[in-house]
């Protein structure tokens, strides 16, 4: 693999719907090329066809510290066509640790802008972090739709670490079956920078929902040492970088099997917000995702976590009337 030059910036994204975020937050631009002599890994979808891979060079992070970090990218995912990405890291440059696999790199759908920004999922890092970083991208395609990389970058935030261990909030919820307790936004939750409102836009509510998706957020490790300096480094990717009004999910669930609030919700006890976990079946839907990358062979949901996720969907299905066996296309 050929040498090549490390090109590495402080830039702020610049766009009429992205305010600068109150985090540290670095973007670094990593030069790239493409791997002559490539080995993909297996692709998760049957017909997809290996394409091509491409290599970035080292990047290093200028912030003291880090919470997490992300990729952003320009280009093109043609529908039918898949990027996967792998993320090194390394302390001092040279001994390398890793990969971290990535099969969702999309672009926004529902919310935010609409155009040629690619985005990954949000990273967990250790304390104290890694401060250098490279990535290996396998494209793949269906016929002759391939995939297209223009620009790199990789987004470092600092979205500060806890001093405490959150409190967790009841709320009364007329349902057969309680609303569950959960962590909220506030200072004595995961204390989000904007705790009572969105970032951006409006919050929609719904009189009734018809469907609960379970998603898991792909960072990387099951076990996060701290979830709630994980809840603000979502937050602020899907908002800052991404350009959605609030984080994505209604409700994120840790390996200890607490229950964070994710999307603000006036009323969370009582109405549903519109959020945005699953691309073109946001309305009528609640999202709630599992921290962890269960892509991963041999990666599986701790046992904690079952309890919190069974009484999170029976509390939803108990109050809006939702059939917990039965599925419906949600079109």
């Amino acid at each position: 693999m050929k040498q090549i030059a490390i090109m590495a910036s402080l830039i702020i994204l610049t766009s009429a719907t992205i305010a600068e975020s109150p985090y540290p937050t670095e973007y670094s631009d990593a030069e790239f090329f493409a791997i002559e002599k490539a080995s993909p890994p297996a692709p998760i979808e049957d017909w997809l066809q290996f394409s091509g891979a491409i290599a970035t060079g080292t990047v290093r992070s200028e912030l003291d510290d880090m919470t997490a970090f992300a990729l952003l990218l320009n280009g093109d995912i043609p529908e039918g066509a898949m990027i996967l990405a792998e993320i090194f890291w390394s302390s001092d440059g040279e001994q390398w640790e890793g990969p971290i696999r990535d099969w969702e790199i999309e672009h926004n759908d529902d919310e935010g802008p609409i155009d040629d920004r690619i985005y990954s999922n949000v990273y967990y890092t250790a304390r104290p972090p890694a401060k250098f970083y490279r990535a290996n991208f396998y494209l793949y395609s269906q016929n002759s739709a391939m995939p297209r990389i223009d620009r790199v970058r990789f987004v470092f935030m600092d979205c500060g670490w806890s001093d405490r261990a959150p409190v967790s909030t009841m709320s009364f919820s007329p349902a057969e079956w309680p609303m569950p307790a959960y962590v909220g936004r506030g200072p004595s939750g995961w204390n989000c920078a904007i705790p009572d409102t969105f970032a951006s836009g409006v919050p929609a509510y719904f009189t009734s929902i018809t469907h609960v998706t379970i998603h898991h957020t792909a960072g990387a490790t099951t076990t996060p040492s701290d979830p709630c300096a994980q809840m603000r480094s979502i937050w602020n990717y899907h908002v800052y970088t991404q350009g959605w009004a609030d984080i994505g999910y209604n409700f994120v669930l840790d390996h200890l099997g607490n229950i964070y609030q994710g999307r603000y919700n006036a009323d969370l006890a009582n109405l549903d917000v519109r959020a945005a976990h699953t691309g073109g079946h946001n309305i009528n839907t609640m999202g709630f995702s599992v921290m962890g990358n269960f892509h991963e062979a041999g990666v599986f949901i701790h046992e904690p976590t079952w309890p919190a996720i069974y009484d999170l969907i029976t509390w939803k299905c108990s109050q809006r009337g939702i059939d917990p066996y039965g599925s419906a296309w949600n079109g």
